[in-house]
């Protein structure tokens, strides 16, 4: 009843209390099971997302190309199955269209265990992990590159990383480089992304971008690569994170950044 304070009682917890009496051990087994189920949920809805992005922007890519322009080859594959790792995606690249002169755009969804180099590195940024661990992984990532120089570049990605089914981290980003800078081109992309982040913490587009001018900055040539963007890395899973990384994803629309711009509605016409 209403104002109790109890919790309702979830699909599994109900279904499993039947037959295990809610001592504090099991209570604390029915916990841990539902975190596991609700971690492997949010996996399988990680990867349904970029699944259906990549079809979203393959669609709109050719779209602009025209009815007769150029096609994405989609290339499937599948990662050699083993006791211990597997994994498939799918790689979309278009080439020599009359708009794109390549555009390239990758799912990858992967589990194995994890290698002493690979452990040796995690640890070293503060996640502990163990050689033999088994992870899963799964990303979505993008480069567009146009063929006209008066459009600028763009690439993006998102990906989910996965430990012992246990610990779970978010990363991603979006940046854009032109050949010829537009200020009010770059003023309206960074403005969108601040929008974007806001919806999900005020903090993050600074901390974002922040990561961004110092992820890709390029010592030998004392500058940053294009006008940078956001970059987020090994943000802890969450429900509030999965929704923030499923609102970037689903604003990497090719439209937002070809046709709409100034200097790129001149190149296009």
């Amino acid at each position: 009843r209403r104002g109790h304070g109890l919790r309702p009682p979830s699909p599994l917890r109900s279904r499993l209390g039947r037959t295990i009496r809610a001592t504090g051990t099991s209570e604390r087994v029915l916990s841990q099971m539902e975190a596991d189920t609700e971690r492997q949920e949010e996996g399988a809805e990680f990867a349904k997302m970029i699944w259906r992005v990549q079809d979203t922007l393959v669609g709109e890519m050719e779209s602009l190309e025209g009815p007769e322009g150029a096609k994405f080859n989609k290339l499937p594959w599948q990662r050699e199955p083993s006791t211990t790792s597997g994994g498939q995606g799918r790689t979309c690249v278009l080439e020599d269209g009359s708009i794109f002169e390549k555009a390239a755009i990758g799912v990858s969804i992967i589990h194995g265990e994890l290698s002493p180099e690979r452990a040796k590195a995690m640890s070293s940024r503060g996640r502990p992990a163990a050689p033999g661990g088994k992870y899963s992984a799964a990303a979505l990532s993008l480069v567009f590159h146009p063929k006209s120089p008066k459009v600028p570049t763009f690439r993006a990605d998102v990906r989910m990383f996965s430990l012992g089914g246990e610990d779970t981290w978010y990363g991603g980003g979006a940046d854009l480089t032109p050949n010829y800078l537009d200020e009010e081109d770059a003023k309206d992309f960074h403005s969108f992304w601040k929008d974007v982040c806001d919806r999900h913490g005020t903090s993050f587009y600074a901390d974002f971008k922040k990561q961004c001018d110092e992820y890709f900055y390029l010592p030998a040539r004392k500058e940053h690569r294009g006008i940078g963007g956001i970059f987020f890395d090994d943000i802890p899973g969450s429900p509030g994170t999965l929704a923030l990384v499923r609102d970037v994803a689903e604003r990497y629309h090719c439209r937002r950044w070809i046709a709409p711009a100034r200097s790129s509605r001149t190149a296009l016409e």
